[in-house]
């Protein structure tokens, strides 16, 4: 905010009429950056810091008052009073203690605190921790502590994010200066250790990318000094042509027979990093690696160029001097990154998603023991019922459809399904066939068949009373004396039919 003024060193009237003027361009811009990412269903914003440009550094004596001109700009757009911010110091914070009279932050820590703004400090949302360092104070081991800490105290956040200003993975002018370049070896080995997913920087107003990087928790150290690399850059960068370059114009080539030059393409070429690339793709399951992403300029007050050698652990790089924001959305099993160009809203980068899977390896253990007692015909299809079958072969499919991104509750879910139809099968049961004992005889004893023979003598009154009841019966005219027999056995069928298929319902919602 402000920094788009020439007279920033100066202490004049001729300044601060330049400053304010900047700071209505800025903070126009600003505004109108901040209304895209509202629209956007925004929770929060994270700041990579530089809420400011003029600090006391830059206009003696006046320290409090164009400071002020600046916050004011940058806090008076309405969406900041609805949408909350995360800032992080930056180098033209650091010097003004009035940062602190502006941004109250969570969980302050002494640690990384460089006696004029304050120190680390972090926050969670939802499954997320954010811990932001104020790498104003160059005592790494501080940080060390404060990160150590705070994932200690904070062990059940799934995601693990780190917001510093200084764009440690960078790929602007500012990236390949030695005290950058040493504070990455210096902080890196922790962020692996402590299972960092996203390193988010600022500082070089250029945005960049890196591909997924580890460095195994080794340190390292460079001893190219910031005085010969600041020489070499400005006679690498020197442009006096016309218009504007977005990416610096590599002055000093590579056949160069210059000493000094040379050293100083022999450092870049040790900074690239190549060998701490991990993964390279947009679409990353469980990375090995950490991403580093550099946000540029959201009010459009200055940009950089991208310089001239691209580096190696660069996947993807912007500058075309328009402010951008990157949209990070994330959910149990992934964080999605969208960055966009306000003049038109299209997106200046791919899609990066990274996917921490959940956990399934309860389901895979499940399905190899059910698949083991198929391939051993210990299940046969045939054995069991066509609807405790149909629900272990559906409970398969989804637990063969499990995608890294399903989340551990819908996995949880598959698993107790899958174990419910295993143990709900069902086996079909055979009809017995009829005991010996309630077989017919063929052979009757004499003694029974007279039994059942009828006597030819009958007594007057019995004859009279089976007149009686032939008379009874002969009112009920079916026309045939079977269709009783007939239809007493489709009831007996229907009844069994209908007493089966009430235990195979019954089956089924079990």
């Amino acid at each position: 905010m402000g920094s788009s003024n020439e007279l920033k060193g100066a202490d004049t009237e001729a300044f601060y009429n330049a400053q304010s003027n900047a700071v209505a361009n800025d903070s126009y811009n600003w505004s109108q950056t901040l209304k895209k990412i509202q629209s956007a269903g925004t929770d929060f914003i994270v700041s990579a810091g530089d809420q400011i440009q003029t600090t006391k550094k830059k206009a003696p004596g006046k320290s409090s008052t164009t400071s002020e001109i600046e916050y004011a700009g940058y806090l008076s757009p309405d969406t900041l009073a609805s949408l909350p911010v995360a800032t992080t110091v930056g180098n033209h914070d650091a010097d003004n203690a009035n940062y602190q009279y502006h941004f109250n932050v969570p969980n302050l820590s002494n640690l990384g605190d460089n006696k004029k703004v304050g120190g680390d400090y972090y926050f969670t949302y939802g499954d997320v921790l954010f811990m932001m360092l104020n790498t104003q104070d160059t005592n790494s081991a501080e940080h060390i502590q404060f990160i150590k800490e705070t994932v200690a105290e904070n062990a059940d956040c799934k995601w693990k994010v780190v917001t510093l200003h200084q764009d440690i993975y960078g790929s602007a002018e500012h990236s390949n200066e030695p005290e950058i370049v040493n504070l990455r070896y210096a902080l890196t080995p922790t962020f692996e250790k402590y299972g960092v997913d996203a390193v988010l920087t600022g500082h070089d107003h250029a945005y960049s990318r890196s591909k997924f990087l580890s460095g195994n928790q080794i340190e390292k150290t460079v001893t190219y000094t910031d005085d010969e690399f600041d020489e070499m850059l400005d006679k690498d960068i020197d442009y006096t042509g016309e218009g504007t370059l977005t990416v610096a114009p590599g002055n000093i080539k590579a056949d160069t027979t210059d000493e000094s030059e040379k050293t100083y393409l022999s450092y870049l070429t040790s900074v690239m990093d190549a060998d701490r690339i991990t993964e390279t793709g947009e679409y990353v399951v469980d990375p090995k690696g950490i991403l580093y992403l550099t946000a540029s300029s959201s009010s459009g007050s200055k940009y950089y160029d991208l310089v001239s050698r691209q580096q190696s652990y660069i996947a993807s790089r912007w500058q075309e001097d328009v402010p951008t924001y990157s949209l990070i959305d994330v959910t149990e099993t992934t964080m999605t990154i969208n960055t966009y160009r306000t003049d038109n809203d299209s997106a200046i980068d791919n899609t990066v998603t990274i996917v921490k899977s959940a956990d399934k390896s309860a389901v895979d253990a499940k399905l190899a023991q059910i698949n083991k007692e198929l391939t051993d015909n210990k299940l046969v299809e045939k054995d069991y019922t066509t609807g405790s079958w149909k629900a272990l072969k559906d409970a398969m499919d989804a637990a063969n459809r499990i995608s890294p991104e399903t989340e551990q509750a819908q996995i949880n879910k598959i698993l107790e399904n899958l174990t419910t139809a295993r143990n709900g099968l069902v086996k079909v049961t055979a009809q017995e066939p009829p005991k010996a004992s309630e077989q017919p005889t063929e052979k009757t004893s004499e003694s029974e068949k007279a039994s059942e023979q009828p006597t030819e003598k009958t007594s007057e009154s019995e004859k009279a009373s089976e007149k009686s009841n032939n008379k009874s019966v002969s009112k009920v005219k079916t026309g045939d004396e079977s269709q009783a027999l007939l239809w007493t056995i489709v009831c007996v069928i229907g009844l069994g039919a209908a007493g089966t298929a009430v235990v195979f319902a019954g089956k089924e919602r079990k």
